[in-house]
Parts: C-alpha cells; sequence; structure tokens
C-alpha cells in the first residue's frame, strides 16, 4: 500500500510492528551519541517518508514516534554538547501540515532540539542533506519508510558511504512482483516463483550486499513483515559493528525464535512440499546453525578472538549474547581460557584473545 494512503486508515499489524522496530532501535541508537565524552558534535535524524504523523485513529507513525523517543532523553539533549537535528518530510504538502499541527499539539516542538519540517520528494530532500549526512562530525539515522525499493536503490551507494550513518529502509516484496519488468528492479535478484514472493526483499538484500564496495565494512540485516498474503521487509543497514548489534537486539525482541519476522518466515513455502516433521527433522533453526558453525571455527582455530566471534554472531543475525553457551562449552572443554562470555561491539578495535 502506497504511503499516501496509509495514514487514511488504521494501521496494520504488520505496520504496528515495523513501526514498534523503528522506535524500539531509535531507543537503542540515541544514547550510543549522548555520552558524557561528546564525539559527535551533530546527530542528523531523518524521516524522509513522514506522512502526516498518525493514522485515521491517531496512532503515531515514525515521526511522532522518533520525537517521543527524543523525549524520553531530553534531559542528556539539552545539557551534552550536541546538537540534535530532526529532518522530517514528506512530498504530501497536505500531510506535511498535518504533521505540523500533530508535533504542536504533542509539544513536540518544544523539544531542545532543530526540528526541520518540509514537503518535499525523496530525491530532493535526499541531496539536500548530502552534504550535512556526509560530515565526519555527524552521526545520522536515516528512516527510508518506502513502498518499492527505487529510493533506496538510486541512493544506497551514497548512504553506505556517508560515515556513522545507519538507515532503514521499508521494502515491499509485493512491489518485486508488480514492477518486475522495469529495468530499474530486473538487476535484483528475485525469484519469481509465487512460492518465494516472501522472500523477495531478501534477495534485494543480497543485491545490496553485492553492490558495496569491497575496501567497505558495512552490516546489513533485515526483517520480514506479513500482512495478509503480503510480505514486507526492514532492511538494515550500518557501518559499526554497535549499531548491528543493536538492530539485532531489537529485532530479536519482537521476535524470540529466529530474530528475523512477525511470522515464521523460516517455514514459509521455502521448502515446498515438505511437511511439518519433516521441517522439524531436518531443518537446523538459525541458533542451532550459528552455533555449530561459531564452535567449529573455534576448535579449528579460525577464530581468535573476541572480534572474529563478533563478526560470526552479526553474519548471521543473532545477538552478541547468543555467543554465550557455545563460549562457556568450550572453556569447559579446554578450548579457550577466555574469561567473557558475549562479544562487546564497542571492543571492535581492540578485541580480547580467546586464549592467552
Amino acid at each position: 500500500m502506497p504511503k499516501e494512503e496509509i495514514d487514511d486508515k488504521p494501521y496494520g499489524e504488520s505496520t504496528l510492528t515495523k513501526l514498534e522496530l523503528f522506535q524500539r532501535y531509535a531507543r537503542e541508537w540515541l544514547p550510543v551519541f549522548l555520552g558524557e565524552r561528546t564525539i559527535f558534535p551533530e546527530i542528523n535524524i531523518c524521516d524522509f517518508f513522514s506522512g502526516s504523523g498518525a493514522d485515521s485513529e491517531n496512532t503515531p507513525g515514525s515521526a511522532l514516534r522518533l520525537l517521543s523517543v527524543i523525549r524520553e532523553f531530553q534531559s542528556l539533549v539539552a545539557t551534552r554538547a550536541v546538537k540534535v537535528r530532526v529532518f522530517l518530510s514528506d512530498v504530501s504538502a497536505a500531510k506535511v501540515a498535518r504533521l505540523r499541527e500533530r508535533i504542536a499539539a504533542e509539544g513536540f516542538d518544544k523539544l531542545p532540539i532543530i526540528l526541520d519540517v518540509e514537503d518535499l520528494p525523496f530525491d530532493r530532500r535526499f541531496q539536500d542533506l548530502l552534504p550535512r549526512l556526509s560530515r565526519r562530525e555527524a552521526g545520522n539515522l536515516l528512516i527510508v519508510d518506502q513502498y518499492g525499493v527505487k529510493h533506496l536503490d538510486a541512493t544506497f551507494d551514497a548512504i553506505v558511504r556517508c560515515p556513522t550513518t545507519d538507515f532503514l529502509a521499508f521494502v515491499s516484496s509485493s512491489w518485486f512482483q508488480r514492477f518486475g519488468s522495469l529495468p530499474e528492479v530486473q538487476h535484483y535478484q528475485v525469484d519469481h516463483r509465487p512460492e518465494a514472493w516472501h522472500l523477495a526483499h531478501r534477495a534485494a538484500l543480497k543485491s545490496l550486499r553485492e553492490r558495496l564496495p569491497t575496501e567497505l565494512r558495512y552490516y546489513l540485516g533485515e526483517f520480514s513483515l506479513k500482512a495478509g498474503s503480503n510480505i514486507y521487509g526492514v532492511v538494515f543497514g550500518s557501518a559499526h559493528p554497535l549499531g548491528m548489534a543493536k538492530f539485532l537486539q531489537s529485532a530479536w525482541k519482537l521476535d524470540g525464535v529466529n530474530g528475523s519476522a512477525n511470522f515464521d518466515v523460516e517455514r514459509e513455502g521455502i521448502f515446498g512440499d515438505w511437511n511439518e516433521l519433516q521441517l522439524e527433522l531436518e531443518a537446523p533453526k538459525k541458533v542451532q546453525v550459528f552455533e555449530a558453525e561459531l564452535e567449529r571455527s573455534i576448535r579449528d582455530g579460525l577464530f581468535k578472538d573476541e572480534g572474529a566471534v563478533l563478526e560470526c554472531c552479526l553474519d548471521h543475525g543473532v545477538t552478541p549474547q547468543h555467543a554465550g553457551p557455545v563460549l562457556k562449552k568450550l572453556k569447559k572443554a579446554g578450548v579457550h581460557n577466555a574469561s567473557w562470555w558475549v562479544p562487546v561491539p564497542k571492543n571492535h578495535s581492540k578485541p580480547r584473545p580467546l586464549s592467552q
């Protein structure tokens, strides 16, 4: 459903889950930049598809949820040597006017931030802000809550080269089905079989990952959302392992089984004619696959420090805490003698060894 229509009716379950994921991540992200020691003097939070700020029942959308998170930390915002700028925009002037009214009604215009609300199309707004987002002294969070993937596709290369920039993008699998003949869609390696449409945004993520510059270490993740027969995906990107770890922590709080969906995406059609019993017996769970690789790599001497363990967690889409049981088991078996059980993303530049 296009964003221009979504505000005119109550949000569906998948939209509410997506919004909760956005809000959870913003709540994890913001305090990182509000510590006592100022590393980034400028914080930029951008919601490029803000709409009117709420649905027909006045349930807050992404823009109001971002502002509510800032309100939670407003005492820190007011006392730290950091300028927080929030850029909200939408192509519809009428929706932006309603958004401004809702911001004033909630008192968000009184927050100790610089608030910039404009009715501009995504490409214009993004290009206007790109010089600011490219500054090394800035920490950025971008919400690209679009319908298809064309806006992320057009700006992906620029986004990943912005230092200290995380993004959350909304991708509809049905969009690939409807517009698969367009040139900007065909380069995505999407399986066009009907039973595979629920994995379209994962194929888009794979294509985006292949576009990353070889010299750039960048982290990409996803979360699947089901609404009726449609499947949507939240694609996440961060240049820092801490950002990826916080996204995964937010996702696992919403899905405690696989950390990847608000439905059982691992079973949704991808095993063809397999029945449930076969699936239970033969399909290893996401955590089991991760644990097997981590244990094998440590036993074989391939992983020698905290950094390697952390990278394994992020590559498998699990949180750093998931490494704990394997590390404890292997220490008991005498494979390593580390005194830590959970890799810490902040230690990525100086990882602790597994064995002294």
